[in-house]
Formats: C-alpha cells, sequence, structure tokens
C-alpha cells in the first residue's frame, strides 16, 4: 500500500477520531513509511491533533482550519500549502518548511519552531536596490498575517520578507532573527524580544512595539510610521534612513545610544509631540527626558534651530495650559467650554479626558494643576458644594497659580 491510499484509506475510516491513532500505529509498524499528502483535499471534519506527522509532506495541500494541536511535524513540507486558519499550536515543528505557504490566522502559540523556514531571504543585491528605490519587493514569503504566534520562540529564524500584517507577536522571542523586508503593519509585537533582530526595511507601520526590547536591533530603512515605541528599549539599535513620522517615542528607554548611519525621517508634528510629553513628566523626569530625546534627535538628522523651536514651543504650550475645575453635574458644559477654548488656541485640560482607569486620581489631579499656569473655576451650585472642586482650588492656591473665576451661574 502506498502513502497515498494509505491516507486514503484513513479517511474512510468512521468515526472520524479514530483515523489519527489508526495513522500514528502505523507508523509505529512501518518507521520507513513516508507520509506524501502532497497536494491532499482534507476533509473539515478530520483532525490530526496529535499525529505522528514527522517527514510528512503536505506541500500544495488544503488544510484550512486543520487541527494539528499537539502534533509531530519535525521536517514536515507545508511549502505553499493552505493553512488559513490552521491551530498549530504546541506542535513540535522543528525544522518544517512553510515557504510560500497561506499561514493567515494560524495559531502557533507554543509550538516549537526551531529552525523552521518561513520565506526566502532577499539577496544583497535585491535588499540594497530596494533600500535605493524605496520600494517594496515582490512577496515571496509565507502569509502569516493575523497570526496567533504569541509567546512563539523564533530565535535565529528566517522571517524575511514574511507577511505578518496584524499578527499577534505579543512576548515572542526573536532575538537574532532576520526581518529584513517583512509585513508588520499593525502586528502588536508588545514586549517581544527582539534584541539583535534585523529589521532592516521591513514595514512596521502602526506596529505596537510597546514595552518591547529591542536593542541592538538593525532599523535600517524601517517604516515606523505611527509605531508605538512607548516604553520600548532601544539601547544600541541602530537607525538610518527611518521612517518615524507619525511614531510615538514617549519615554522610549535609553533613545539617546541609538546608533544613527545616516539621516531617518521625522515630521514636525511628531517633533513637537516629543518634547510636548516629555513636558508632562515632573521637573526631573522632564530635564532627563528631554536630554535624552534632544540628543536622538540630533542624531535623526534634526537641525539645532528646528529642535530648540520645537522645545520651546512645546514647553510654552505646556505652561501656557489651564486646568479645568469644575463638578461632574457641569460636565456638558465643561465639554462646550474645553471645545471652545480649544477652537481659540487655548491649551486646557479637565480630568475626565486624561485621567486613566485604576490611577492615583488625587495625585493625578495635583501633579496636573501643578503642571498648568491657571486654573479655571466653573462656578455653581453644584461646584461650591464639591469637595473635589474645593481641593482643587486648594491645590492652585498653594502652588501659586493664577486662578480665574468664570461667572457663569449654570441652572
Amino acid at each position: 500500500m502506498n502513502p497515498t491510499s494509505a491516507l486514503t484509506t484513513l479517511l474512510n475510516i468512521r468515526p472520524r477520531w479514530t483515523a489519527v491513532s489508526a495513522w500514528n500505529e502505523l507508523r509505529r509498524r512501518c518507521p520507513e513509511l513516508e507520509p506524501d499528502f502532497r497536494y491532499g483535499v482534507f476533509p473539515n471534519d478530520l483532525s490530526l491533533a496529535a499525529g505522528e506527522l514527522n517527514d510528512a509532506d503536505f506541500s500544495g495541500s488544503s488544510l484550512p482550519k486543520m487541527n494539528f494541536r499537539c502534533a509531530r511535524l519535525a521536517n514536515a513540507n507545508f511549502t505553499k500549502a493552505d493553512l488559513r486558519g490552521a491551530d498549530l499550536s504546541a506542535a513540535d515543528l522543528t525544522n518544517a518548511d512553510f515557504r510560500s505557504a497561506d499561514l493567515r490566522a494560524v495559531d502557533f502559540r507554543g509550538a516549537i519552531l526551531t529552525g523552521v523556514n518561513f520565506g526566502a531571504t532577499p539577496t544583497g543585491t535585491q535588499a540594497i536596490q530596494r533600500h535605493l528605490t524605496h520600494q517594496p519587493l515582490p512577496p515571496e514569503g509565507s502569509d502569516l498575517s493575523h497570526a496567533e504566534l504569541r509567546g512563539a520562540h523564533l530565535e535565529r529564524v528566517s522571517l524575511s520578507q514574511l507577511r505578518l500584517n496584524g499578527a499577534v507577536l505579543v512576548n515572542a522571542k526573536l532575538s537574532e532573527s532576520a526581518l529584513s523586508a517583512a509585513e508588520l503593519r499593525g502586528a502588536d509585537l508588545s514586549g517581544a524580544i527582539l534584541n539583535r533582530t534585523d529589521l532592516t526595511n521591513a514595514d512596521c507601520s502602526h506596529a505596537d512595539f510597546s514595552g518591547a526590547d529591542l536593542r541592538g536591533a538593525h532599523l535600517i530603512g524601517t517604516s515606523l510610521i505611527a509605531a508605538d515605541m512607548s516604553g520600548a528599549q532601544l539601547g544600541g539599535s541602530v537607525m538610518g534612513w527611518t521612517s518615524l513620522s507619525g511614531s510615538k517615542l514617549t519615554f522610549a528607554r535609553d533613545i539617546q545610544t541609538v546608533q544613527h548611519l545616516g539621516p531617518s525621517i521625522i515630521d514636525i508634528e511628531t517633533l513637537e509631540h516629543c518634547f510636548r510629553e516629555s513636558t508632562e513628566s515632573t521637573t526631573s523626569k522632564l530635564r532627563v527626558g528631554t536630554t535624552a530625546m534632544t540628543t536622538f534627535l540630533r542624531g535623526v538628522g534634526v537641525p539645532e534651530n528646528i529642535l530648540e523651536l520645537a522645545r520651546n514651543k512645546a514647553f510654552s504650550a505646556h505652561r501656557a495650559a489651564s486646568f479645568i475645575s469644575y463638578s461632574s453635574n457641569d460636565l456638558d458644559f465643561v465639554k462646550k467650554l474645553h471645545a471652545d477654548l480649544q477652537d481659540e488656541g487655548v491649551r486646557c485640560w479637565y480630568a475626565p479626558e486624561a485621567l486613566k482607569a485604576g490611577a492615583d486620581i488625587r495625585t493625578r489631579i495635583v501633579e496636573a494643576i501643578r503642571g498648568h499656569a491657571r486654573v479655571i473655576v466653573v462656578l455653581s451650585e453644584a461646584s461650591i458644594k464639591s469637595e473635589w472642586v474645593k481641593f482643587e482650588v486648594r491645590t492652585a492656591l498653594v502652588s501659586r497659580l493664577s486662578v480665574k473665576w468664570r461667572a457663569d451661574v449654570l441652572r
């Protein structure tokens, strides 16, 4: 019986759940059997969970939503296979080949991915050509868009040119892996370990790198447009011709130690935002944060006069801002007041808009009042009786801020 007819026999077994156990017994008795499933079409009600499928050839097969959970698939060949939505969680995929496979929304949680091949690495000529022309290479790797790779071990794996758009890579281990020219648009890499990872020419626009470890990572020619880099460790990472427009660099760690091989791209709004966010810290943090950010932006290539202008504008705008003290009963009025002041160019802030869930409200209110030049008190019958408003006014007076009393009586 050849391998293909053996599979046909197994597929005819009823109920379906006994097919895998029968196959595993066959593999045990005939270890020389080579499971050749090339271009196979598998029924939706078949599960290959816990299957003994080492060295299996699934190239070109149709396997959407297939259950491979806990299967042994070392050295398996999945080239050009359709695995959309498949469950490969906790499977042993050592040295498996996924080149040109459709891996959208695949679940790889807990899988062993040592030595896995997800796609072709671009030649040096291709990489240089893409960098010089700023054009993406034709996609040659697998499609892992929206794949679940949370916590996956992908150290030293070649993921170059893969499509990982929207993939979940939270806390994934990607140290020293190759992600050059990969598509990571909107991917969630929060908390991921990416130290010494090659992200050269990768498209990481709108990706979430918050809290990620990017120490020593190569970010040359990388698109970080609108990416969230807050809290990311950037010590010793390498940039040059990197797109930073719209990226959130707030509180990025060791940002002053980034190595710059050439200028990068940053827009004026992002530049001002970098300094504006820094001014919302305490005075001591402000000095350190501003110095680190200035060092980084000099490396990006921002001229000194533009840096000075952005620093002064951000600091002046913050110190000239107003804190609105009010009773929650007057929220509708406050929203209109806030909108009108903003339209007139007056920077203002009120608690519900900025306070984060779970924060120490009293401490945050004190910091907010002390960080603004004036307090606008909205007087009403409700606010006069409000202990919060009284507390905010006392805090403002102790801080010797200008207190503006608005005489409108709300009914």
